[in-house]
């Protein structure tokens, strides 16, 4: 789409598609997701299409006949992925399941995203990094919660006592750079908050902290910021920094660029 207005609302909502087709949104971000949708005519056609691939898989899965010729394109790319033919080849092994790895072979070609339910697992560094980008997105669509949390301590002791976060220190926003939302999340099985920021200039970015235990954050892409060095990433448009601090690691993604990124991974580091 063009216009800068409705660009981040169609990323936003295009990183959604995946977890609206699997139900794992709350009631609020599918309406959200469903509204944008229904009237915009980039993601409405892009949604309609997923869904349409959805439908097909589960109509015709346990009747459609594989040919040999696709049994030896999914068993040479099997060969090439081990991680993924754990998955298929117990499919394939089997006459009567065949069909279904085939349809499933097929609907990964249509719709890459549907590929990560059958993909090897990633590294832990990659899969915060992937679920950073999620929240970013949700935040952009969903409502928190607000105002009542402008007192550091009450919220520090609400998600000590609910989420079971130590957390010792919270930036809870300044003249420049605006708390606008904090709400629960679950990443890699772990319960934790995202918490949203606005600068004066309109952009946000989010922080995603929960407990850090089993990560383990590569020496590679450092960027040095005063005597820090957070993990960097970029991913479709976004910067992302991610640090552990204590038991808990943080994750920071933002369309801003890095000078401008640093600045609030400072805010949030050295919070009182």
């Amino acid at each position: 789409m063009s216009g800068p207005r409705t660009r981040p609302e169609c990323r936003a909502v295009q990183a959604l598609v995946s977890d609206l087709l699997a139900g794992e949104l709350e009631g609020e971000v599918v309406e959200a997701v469903e509204g944008h949708a229904t009237s915009c005519p980039a993601c409405g056609p892009l949604l309609a299409a997923h869904r349409e691939v959805r439908d097909l898989v589960r109509a015709h899965a346990s009747r459609a006949v594989a040919p040999a010729s696709l049994r030896e394109r999914v068993e040479r790319l099997l060969a090439h992925r081990p991680g993924l033919g754990g998955r298929l080849a117990r499919l394939l092994a089997t006459p009567g399941r065949a069909a279904l790895a085939a349809a499933l072979l097929t609907a990964l070609l249509l719709a890459p995203s549907l590929y990560f339910l059958l993909a090897p697992r990633a590294e832990p560094i990659h899969v915060l990094t992937q679920a950073s980008l999620a929240e970013h997105s949700r935040a952009a669509l969903s409502r928190g919660w607000r105002a009542e949390w402008a007192d550091r301590g009450a919220l520090l002791a609400y998600l000590r006592e609910t989420l079971g976060l130590p957390l010792e220190r919270l930036f809870v926003g300044d003249p420049d750079l605006e708390l606008l939302e904090v709400y629960p999340s679950v990443v890699m099985g772990e319960k934790g908050v995202a918490i949203l920021y606005r600068d004066r200039t309109g952009r946000t970015s989010t922080l995603l902290v929960l407990p850090g235990r089993g990560l383990t954050i590569p020496a590679r892409n450092r960027m040095q910021i005063e005597t820090f060095r957070p993990y960097l990433a970029r991913a479709d448009r976004h910067n992302l920094l991610i640090w552990k601090q204590g038991d808990l690691a943080y994750s920071l993604v933002s369309e801003q660029e890095e000078a401008a990124l640093a600045g609030v991974y400072l805010k949030i580091r050295k919070a009182p």
